[in-house]
């Protein structure tokens, strides 16, 4: 948790300085991104909703990153192609990280 939320802050930082160079908006974003998990900890606590409710909102949010990494990070991916590694790299990338999401999930929830 702390490292996705040390890389989490790092793009933030990162992104704002790339778009305006001001580092006092940066730093404001830094924390706003560093208190979000604690207001989502509290909203959550507060809100309950249905198994099958939250079967809908989980298809929705993966719907939504498969939409973003289908349409803006695989092109992006490869169009760097010219840099000194082929595609077929990042391909065999991918589906490396499928089988180690997958052999996690089966290590997590043994049958």
């Amino acid at each position: 948790m702390v490292s996705h939320g040390f890389a989490d802050g790092l793009n933030t930082v990162s992104f704002v300085l790339s778009q305006s160079g001001d580092r006092t908006r940066a730093m404001r974003w830094l924390r706003i991104d560093a208190l979000a998990p604690l207001a989502g900890a509290v909203v959550g606590s507060m809100i309950s909703v249905s198994e099958q409710t939250l079967g809908y909102f989980l298809a929705l949010y993966a719907g939504f990153f498969l939409y973003m990494g289908a349409t803006d990070l695989l092109p992006t991916a490869h169009a760097h192609e010219h840099d000194g590694q082929g595609s077929w790299v990042r391909v065999l990338l991918t589906i490396a990280g499928f089988a180690a999401i997958y052999a996690i999930t089966l290590v997590g929830h043994p049958a």
